[in-house]
């Protein structure tokens, strides 16, 4: 979207509304308005919506690596050696599974990469994996807000603009 197509008339960088007749200067208004509306539709609610899926993949990845980690600390405290259990194959179908052994286990250290670790190096890995990932997630928090504030600061101005005597 070219800003110079809704922008007042120009001359010297200076906004020439002394030369306007009102309705060139209502016309100039609504035309601005209209772009900051295109602008926060087309521009920051896209970003805004983004940022906020992106959040949410984070926390889902986080989530499950907690989730993960307690499984750990379980499978520790009880000192299992082997265990049955139910795997989700999705769409909540799930099958039994025996585990004969859990002193080692495979993780997905990201892009669908396994490596497998003992126990303790699992819980290590996920310590580090969930520093990182609220970390991400705090950003994507704070990129949220200021996208958010933006909007309404701009949403401010429009009804400012709208707002002013004809």
């Amino acid at each position: 979207m070219n800003r110079s197509n809704y922008a007042p008339t120009q001359k010297n960088g200076k906004s020439d509304t002394k030369s306007q007749t009102p309705e060139e200067m209502l016309k100039s208004r609504m035309d601005s308005v209209s772009y900051y509306q295109n602008f926060i539709k087309e521009k920051l609610q896209v970003d805004l919506d983004r940022s906020i899926q992106n959040k949410a993949k984070i926390l889902e990845d986080l989530e499950s690596y907690l989730d993960l980690k307690s499984n750990i600390e379980l499978i520790q405290e009880n000192q299992l050696k082997e265990m049955k259990t139910m795997i989700n194959l999705g769409c909540e179908c799930y099958v039994k599974a025996k585990v004969p052994d859990t002193t080692m286990i495979n993780v997905n250290v990201g892009l669908d990469i396994y490596v497998q670790y003992s126990l303790d190096d699992a819980l290590k890995f996920i310590e580090t994996r969930e520093i990182y990932l609220s970390k991400q997630a705090e950003q994507l928090t704070t990129i949220i807000y200021m996208i958010q504030t933006k909007i309404d600061l701009i949403l401010q101005s429009i009804n400012d603009l709208i707002s002013l005597p004809k």
